[in-house]
C-alpha cells in the first residue's frame, strides 16, 4: 500500500500571492486589523531572499485603542517607558507583564499609564476607513 501512494505524484497546491493581497482579518476587542501581504522595507522587494509577509498594523504611528481605551500593541514593538519584563537589547512589547496576547501577533497593552482617557469610538470603521494601512 505505501508503494501505491509513493507512485502517485501529490503536489502541495500552493498559491502565489501579490503584495496588496489580503492575509486575514484579526478581529481582536472589538477591532478588526486586515493583514496585507507586502514587504516592510523598500530594498526588501529587491532581495530575492525576501518573500512577501504579512504585514501588521504600526500601532506607534497609527495608535488604535479598545473600547476601554488600552492601546493595541504588537508582540515585537519597541519597549515603552513603563515597561516590566527581563531587562535586555532584544526586549520586546510582548515580554512586558502588562502585554495581554491576543490573535496573531497583536495584543493590548494593560498599563493603566498608557491607557487613553477618551477611548476611541468605534475602531472599526476608523480601520474600514483606512483600508488598516
Amino acid at each position: 500500500m505505501l508503494q501505491y501512494f509513493l507512485s502517485k505524484n501529490f503536489r502541495a497546491e500552493t498559491h502565489v500571492h501579490k503584495e496588496g493581497d489580503l492575509y486575514k482579518i484579526v478581529e481582536l476587542w472589538g477591532c478588526q486589523f486586515p493583514l496585507y501581504y507586502g514587504y516592510y522595507e523598500p530594498c526588501d522587494r529587491e532581495n530575492p531572499a525576501v518573500g512577501l509577509m504579512p504585514i501588521y498594523p504600526d500601532f506607534t504611528k497609527e495608535p488604535q485603542f479598545t473600547e476601554n481605551g488600552y492601546p493595541f500593541v504588537t508582540k515585537m514593538q519597541d519597549i515603552c517607558h513603563f515597561y516590566q519584563g527581563k531587562a535586555g537589547p532584544f526586549a520586546e512589547c510582548a515580554d512586558c507583564m502588562y502585554y495581554l496576547h491576543g490573535d496573531e501577533l497583536i495584543g493590548v497593552c494593560t498599563c493603566m499609564q498608557n491607557r487613553r482617557s477618551q477611548p476611541s469610538q468605534d475602531c472599526i470603521t476608523q480601520n474600514l476607513l483606512t483600508g488598516g494601512k
